[in-house]
């Protein structure tokens, strides 16, 4: 679930904590428990340094918060706040460009993934899993072949499998780079 905006998801004074943490428990919580993901856009505030406009719940409850950013080759993630070392401080997504130059997809350049999900990544590529294989096919797998790793660091290798350049398609029909924005701020929680 995308929730673009999430300022306007809520009523309620902005810098108070219970606006933040009733959303958080009666909707957010409810979905995760459903294994529902959620990646919602916010705002910073005029002065940057001080990160997200409004109550600190928004940088507690969040299982990561990342402020969006262009580059000259696509776009930079950087991790401000975060509960799980799957997320890297700072990650580069190099765009996917169509015949026109115009981005389409974006794509996660090897050296911007931890080393650890880059090595899984190879070894469910050594086992000759395909790209799009999921969690509990390449588990098998690997309990198979004697390969351990932490759930986390097996959804961020399918994740990096999957994002590579070379496992990227485009349908016209599906991405159409009119629709692409790119917001200042999301979170992943």
């Amino acid at each position: 679930m995308v929730i673009d905006g999430i300022n306007g998801l809520v009523s309620g004074a902005e810098g108070d904590d219970t606006t933040w943490r009733s959303l958080y428990e009666c909707t957010i919580r409810p979905l995760k428990s459903l294994r529902v993901a959620i990646t919602s856009a916010d705002n910073l505030g005029k002065d940057t340094s001080k990160g997200l406009r409004g109550s600190s719940v928004k940088n507690d409850k969040p299982n990561a918060v990342m402020e969006l950013s262009r580059t000259v080759s696509g776009v930079r993630l950087k991790t401000t706040h975060r509960r799980s070392a799957v997320f890297s401080k700072q990650q580069q997504f190099d765009a996917v460009l169509n015949d026109d130059g115009e981005p389409i997809a974006f794509g996660h350049p090897a050296g911007g993934w931890p080393t650890n999900v880059i090595q899984l990544a190879a070894e469910l590529d050594r086992l000759g899993l395909p790209p799009d294989t999921g969690r509990e096919r390449a588990r098998l797998a690997m309990t198979a072949a004697g390969v351990a790793a932490a759930t986390d660091v097996l959804r961020a290798a399918i994740s990096y499998r999957k994002s590579r350049p070379e496992n990227l398609t485009w349908d016209p029909q599906v991405r159409s780079s009119e629709n692409l924005t790119v917001p200042t701020l999301g979170q992943v929680t």
